[in-house]
């Protein structure tokens, strides 16, 4: 009886009690979504079938508040759903800047500004069943196209201020739409419209399902040719919608200033009327010539007989009007009506939406999930599968019934019987899985689903798991996986686990063995070791293994960092500490420091900072990073920097800036007395020196140079650095004094994107950098340098945000005023011409000379791996399947 309504920080409801057509009732329902960005709130909340509200979070969350239950959730990464009547809110897999939508099915769908359609293949409350292992990025882009952000707009191309190089590219996209009807044509069903005001047009994609999964492409008549485009550059589409009578409807914002006005210059936004078009837009509806359109019917005026005849229409819009109507009323007469559309009506879509709402209303029986189990449509299948899991207790046939779905033909189908056997608390179900993950084992989403369903089962699967082929791809990990998981949920499993995984007495310990005792070990934590005697046997194998040099790496591999697990690590460190040493394989490097890492001794600092005069540069690098992680070996750390070891330009100003604020005191204090001398000024002392630069001519080449010393750690520019902090390339038109000002006072203006966070594990490590990525389980964050690391929740014991941006303050030791001059005659030159830019056959023509000949790059001779090529810029900038 009323709307919900986005208005950050709150979500409304509204009602009109009077019918005077305005609201006179106002109630809160949620607050505190985050309100720092016009262009990425709370926004678009959609019907789903399971009966939640699905909302898009507009990528920066908040700290929410429910008023109906008066719980408080911490929002951050990932979408949400909520039962508004309730009160009940919950994280919901992938995060969406604008429109989270769903097809006839139950796939949910998302996007941001620059990117046409992310899919969000696995719900969110299956991967947080199992939080003892990572899962896969929540999302994926569906678009796969060579050139999937090519746009073809008929307006004429004006001067843009945000990502210039970006022109006729996917920039602002939003108001995503998965059309849920088949007036337009059979063609259009379940067709993805994204909307891009910046080019005045709507761009369509053609939809092709593999299994979980959906591809996204051009329709062939629209290979270079937009769905709906417009010559008028004020024509700003903005939401795609299916009407309920068939029509696809389009809201024009119309506007004539469309980006944000922080990008525009100053000089240029005092001439804008940036508010010019608030007072028009308009709604479109766009259908075939000669069409007939749908009778838009007032469904609160239908009788629930009626309303179940309107239910049986393809037009996916009405079926959730009729949905939440029949909800509201709640009368038991549209239960055997429900039945029949769910086992007759000829739409899958009606069966699987007539099903749901039986599902919600507390009718749906064990006879008709049979019936489901065994329709002819895939979807029908995969969505009965779904509505079975609460049945198993009480009808433990249809356990049987979906477990048998585990050769369906359909991949989908077989994915969703994998997450839905996590329901089913019957030794079969750790068989069927086992079966499904060896088969399987190979898809990504599959594995997902596996171990997302494994806790009460993992037994069972690790069974199956170890009877396969060792050549299986991915076997270890699943197995490491599968350990963790028996481990960590407790019970009668472990034993029967080390059962598994230890060789017999007085035989070879095999690779994928050396892998799975390590698991086995992380997993233990501080547990007692059961069969000791045993391990000790294999941890002696494992020293002789890896003192082995005509061992192959991966055996060599897999027995270091067992050796990590061991209890004996201390007198295995120096060992360990000689493949730190000139000339040793990186493979086995790597490996040697992380088993190194895991100890807590003094010992490991001294070995990392021996023979400092002969380790390379990238070493030395690793090991100050790993020094930093924790206090003792950062104590190590300042007495090698007191006692000359190594010199105080070796550490870089942001690792400077993780001592100068560390939490022990003494640290700081040793750190401040060492770093005094090149201690940075005060921002506006340093700024006033730098106002120069507004004077300076600056040199774009020399200017490359002063980026990649300075700034690649943390900034990639035309294909160079760590796409860590913010994209440089939107900065091309800004000011020299807001360049200055923002590269020399970095903790003045903190995008929320990129907030350095410090995070605290349970083995003592400290780390810090920004979090790219979040899920269920886990969560990815990025360090300077751009290295990446997923780590599980469960191993976090505190995460702080730190007030000062990851990029440090002090720039300016290593910068002078011309060389900021010249980095920002670098910055300013823009990203280099694309195929689809304005100079589009210049660069096709150089191209295919390019090709005919080989030129003087040498394209077309084999090169090797070392051996310099070089070739002209624009190269770099194509598509992968150009080159």
């Amino acid at each position: 009886n009323g709307v919900i309504i986005c208005t950050a920080p709150d979500v409304l409801y509204a009602q009109d009690t009077d019918g005077d057509g305005k609201a006179d009732k106002v109630t809160k329902l949620y607050t505190g979504f985050a309100t720092h960005n016009y262009q990425a709130r709370v926004n678009s909340p959609r019907w789903g079938l399971d009966g939640w509200v699905y909302f898009a979070a507009g990528l920066f969350g908040g700290k929410i508040h429910s008023f109906k239950t008066g719980q408080d959730f911490d929002l951050s990464g990932r979408d949400f759903r909520v039962h508004p009547d309730m009160g009940d809110f919950e994280a919901v897999s992938g995060l969406t800047q604008q429109t989270r939508v769903r097809d006839d099915a139950g796939h949910w769908f998302g996007n941001d500004n620059s990117t046409l359609c992310w899919q969000f293949p696995v719900q969110d409350y299956y991967l947080r069943r199992n939080l003892s292992v990572t899962t896969p990025d929540p999302r994926i882009s569906v678009a796969r196209d060579p050139d999937p952000n090519r746009l073809y707009p008929t307006s004429r191309t004006l001067e843009r201020f945000n990502n210039p190089q970006s022109a006729n590219h996917t920039t602002s996209g939003c108001g995503l739409e998965i059309y849920r009807d088949e007036l337009l044509g059979k063609d259009f069903y379940e067709n993805a419209f994204e909307c891009e005001p910046v080019h005045n047009m709507v761009h369509r994609l053609k939809l092709v399902r593999d299994g979980v999964t959906f591809a996204g492409y051009r329709a062939p008549d629209e290979q270079k040719s937009e769905f709906l485009s417009s010559t008028d550059n004020w024509f700003r589409p903005v939401e795609a919608r299916t009407g309920p009578d068939g029509a696809l409807w389009i809201v024009d914002m119309y506007r004539f200033v469309i980006e944000h006005p922080k990008w525009i210059p100053a000089a240029m936004l005092a001439k804008l009327d940036v508010r010019a078009g608030a007072d028009k837009g308009r709604i479109y509806r766009v259908y075939p010539r000669g069409a007939k359109l749908r009778t838009i019917q007032d469904l609160t005026k239908l009788s629930t007989a009626q309303l179940m005849k309107t239910l049986d229409t393809p037009n996916g819009i009405v079926r959730d009007l009729v949905h939440r109507e029949l909800v509201g009323k709640a009368d038991a007469k549209a239960l055997p009506p429900l039945v029949a559309l769910a086992a007759h009506s000829k739409y899958p879509a009606v069966r699987i939406q007539a099903a749901c709402l039986l599902d919600t209303l507390g009718g749906l029986k064990a006879d008709l999930l049979t019936r489901g189990l065994g329709d002819g449509d895939a979807m029908v299948r995969s969505e009965t599968v779904r509505l079975s899991e609460k049945h198993f207790t009480s009808s433990p046939e249809l356990g049987e019934a979906v477990a048998k779905l585990a050769v369906d033909s359909d991949l989908g189908v077989r994915i969703q019987t994998a997450l839905s056997l996590g329901e089913w608390h019957d030794s079969r179900a750790g068989e069927t899985l086992g079966k499904l993950a060896v088969s399987g084992l190979t898809n990504t989403w599959m594995r997902a689903a596996v171990l997302s369903s494994a806790t009460p089962h993992a037994s069972e699967i690790l069974k199956f798991l170890l009877a396969s082929s060792p050549k299986l791809s991915g076997r270890s990990e699943m197995i490491s996986q599968l350990i963790a998981t028996a481990v960590k949920s407790g019970g009668d499993k472990i034993p029967a686990v080390v059962s598994a995984v230890l060789p017999a007495a007085g035989q070879p310990v095999e690779t994928w063995r050396l892998l799975a005792l390590s698991s086995l070990l992380e997993a233990l934590g501080d547990k007692p070791l059961p069969e000791t005697v045993r391990f000790e046997a294999v941890f002696a194998s494992a020293r002789e293994i890896v003192r082995d040099n005509k061992r192959d790496d991966a055996a060599r591999e897999a027995a270091i960092r067992l050796l990590g697990r061991s209890s004996e690590l201390t007198a295995d460190l120096p060992m360990l500490g000689e493949f730190l040493k000139p000339g040793a394989n990186l493979r086995l490097q790597r490996a040697a420091l992380e088993a190194m890492q895991r100890s807590r001794s003094r010992e490991v600092a001294k070995l990392f900072l021996a023979d400092w005069s002969l380790r390379s540069p990238s070493l030395r690098s690793t090991i100050i990073d790993s020094l930093l992680s924790r206090d003792e070996w950062s104590e190590e750390l300042l007495t090698a920097l007191e006692g000359k070891v190594l010199s105080v330009t070796e550490i870089s100003l942001p690792n400077r800036q993780r001592l100068l604020i560390n939490n022990n005191a003494q640290i700081k204090k040793r750190a401040a007395a060492i770093f005094d001398a090149s201690k940075p000024e005060g921002r506006t002392a340093v700024l006033a020196k730098y106002k120069i630069v507004n004077d300076l001519t600056g040199d774009r080449g020399h200017g490359g140079l002063v980026f990649e010393k300075n700034c690649s750690s943390c900034h990639i520019f035309r294909g160079v650095g760590h796409a860590v902090g913010p994209n440089l390339a939107a900065l091309h038109d800004k000011p020299v004094d807001y360049l200055v000002l923002n590269i020399l006072d970095p903790n003045a203006v903190i995008e929320p994107s990129f907030i350095n966070y410090q995070v605290e594990l349970k083995d003592g490590r400290s780390l810090s950098g920004i979090i790219h990525g979040e899920t269920a389980t886990s969560l990815t964050l990025v360090q300077g340098g751009g290295a990446s690391l997923t780590i599980l929740r469960s191993d976090i014991t505190e995460m702080r945000a730190s007030k000062l941006s990851l990029m440090p303050e002090g720039l300016e030791q290593g910068i002078t005023p011309q060389d900021m001059a010249d980095l920002i005659a670098h910055l300013k030159s823009g990203a280099p011409t694309q195929f689809g830019s304005a100079s589009e056959d210049a660069a096709k023509a150089a191209r295919a000379e390019f090709v005919k000949g080989g030129g003087a790059s040498g394209l077309g001779k084999v090169v090797s791996a070392s051996e310099k090529m070089d070739y002209p810029s624009w190269l770099g900038t194509l598509p992968f399947s150009h080159c």
